[in-house]
């Protein structure tokens, strides 16, 4: 099949470059995205076509495809040769890595020449991050590009306390010490007693193993440390070493204090709390939540919880760029598009234009949205008075952000200059390491079943005892031997060394 999908996809390719629009030519583009369609979408996407048509002879017919459909819909378009499609969106549900590799997509590397802005705000680093032996296959989204996480405190609450909120975090590992403080004050507190006594706890955040202590997940089972943040102990500190997630010291002092936690009744004892956001932001029942991407940048002021007390943002000490985070939002022009020079400028103008990349995620001016003077959207008494008729914050699957205007209830007008501080400071992984697991797809896909049956127990303190808990992480980590995990380690590190020049 993959022999079929590949000559066929040379095919189409070699057709598709020999086809040149004349001058005074439209033509029409298929764009594939993973968002959901909305009322306003036909009529935001009238008037981009005209704009378009002017500025580079190009109309888009854009198909939205919500998130539980897009691999259903795409893989078959997809693995059909690619006809039909021009640009498609690779994010998770369509690895780009994967599709790339079978000569899905044009290679841009000549191509940039008609997106030179676009080439300049993505840059060589995250460019190297979406080679593929040596050539560039789709253009990320200039966005929250690098992993960054916040934590979310409710400071009128821990004020009437008398608490005060970290201002350093590394990691959650570092919350665990303030959050029993929390809970001791709130317990003694005649205000806020009965919240204890109710079983309300202090955080609702259960968190993934990467906000617990920071580290490059090369995927869902291996990781390295990333040079400069303190990460897994018994790894290289410079990120040369790969390491066995969830077979790791950290990982199991993580399981172990969550579950403490559980016990303290610093988390909930359950999953009720934990889902039910209705319930469990009513007015000064929660001291801490935790984020993570834009969170640093905005002030999110239309979220019901930040309504209901003054809210604190702290964002962690660390960012962390790294090669699969940018692979999770990007746009890729397929073999099959017969007019690639004109489908790059058409992904120039939806990643630098500021009409463009506006009027994708928020509408028309005038009808979806009016100018504040400090030059942020306000949507009352418009269309998308509700954020329903053509509102898509922040609209990550489209392109880059940082052209578009920024709407009032989701940051002030000095968004996207925090964003690119944000970005700027990341410390780097091994940006560019993409790991081939088909040497060891067998050993992967044991492994990873391991993790359904172990992970969420664990990482939700859903066992009743610490010693059920430490039995757990044993048989965890005996299955994983089992299923061949040392194998997947050894592979992965030799591909990283070779990477590396070792």
């Amino acid at each position: 099949m993959r022999k079929i999908l590949s000559l066929v996809m040379a095919l189409a390719m070699l057709l598709g470059m020999c086809s040149f629009a004349s001058a005074d030519e439209v033509v029409t583009l298929e764009w594939y995205v993973l968002e959901g369609p909305a009322p306003g979408n036909q009529m935001v996407w009238d008037a981009i076509n005209e704009y378009m048509a002017k500025e580079i002879g190009v109309k888009i017919n854009f198909h939205y495809i919500n998130a539980d459909e897009y691999t259903a819909k795409m893989n078959p378009m997809m693995m059909n040769g690619t006809q039909g499609i021009d640009i498609v969106n690779v994010n998770g549900q369509l690895p780009y890595v994967e599709w790339a590799k079978k000569g899905a997509f044009v290679a841009m590397d000549d191509l940039l020449q008609y997106a030179p802005k676009t080439a300049e705000l993505v840059g060589e680093d995250f460019f190297n991050a979406m080679r593929i032996d040596g050539k560039v296959y789709a253009i990320p989204s200039v966005k929250d590009s690098v992993q960054m996480y916040s934590a979310r405190f409710n400071q009128t609450m821990n004020d009437a306390l008398g608490l005060t909120v970290p201002t350093e975090i590394n990691g959650y590992k570092d919350m665990v010490a303030y959050l029993y403080e929390a809970k001791a004050a709130r317990d003694a507190n005649p205000e806020y007693a009965w919240l204890s006594e109710q079983g309300v706890p202090v955080t609702r955040c259960y968190p993934d193993f990467e906000k617990y202590i920071q580290f490059e997940k090369i995927n869902s089972l291996l990781g390295t440390n990333v040079n400069g943040i303190a990460g897994i102990a018994a790894a290289a500190a410079d990120g040369s070493e790969v390491f066995s997630i969830y077979q790791t010291a950290e990982y199991a002092e993580m399981c172990r204090t969550l579950m403490q936690m559980r016990l303290d009744g610093i988390l909930y004892n359950g999953d009720v709390w934990y889902y039910d956001s209705d319930q469990f932001f009513k007015p000064y029942y929660v001291l801490n939540d935790i984020g993570s991407g834009w969170v640093e940048a905005g002030i999110n002021a239309d979220d019901p919880v930040q309504k209901r007390w003054t809210t604190a943002f702290v964002p962690f000490q660390d960012n962390v760029a790294m090669t699969s985070y940018l692979h999770q939002a990007a746009n890729a022009i397929t073999v099959s598009c017969k007019y690639p020079e004109k489908a790059m400028q058409a992904l120039e103008l939806i990643n630098t234009d500021p009409f463009v990349a506006t009027a994708i995620r928020f509408g028309l001016e005038g009808t979806h949205w009016t100018l504040n003077e400090d030059g942020t959207l306000n949507t009352d008494g418009t269309l998308n008075a509700n954020n329903d008729n053509n509102f898509y914050w922040y609209g990550a699957q489209f392109g880059a952000i940082v052209y578009s205007k920024v709407p009032a209830s989701k940051g002030t007008a000095q968004f996207m200059d925090k964003l690119a501080v944000a970005n700027a400071k990341a410390k780097a992984g091994n940006m560019g390491f993409i790991f081939d697991p088909s040497p060891v797809q067998n050993e992967v896909a044991a492994c990873s079943a391991k993790i359904d049956e172990f992970n969420t127990n664990l990482k939700f303190g859903k066992h009743e005892t610490m010693e059920q808990v430490d039995a757990a992480l044993a048989a965890f980590s005996a299955a994983l031997d089992e299923a061949g995990i040392a194998k997947v380690v050894a592979e992965c590190q030799r591909q990283l060394d070779a990477f590396l020049g070792k």
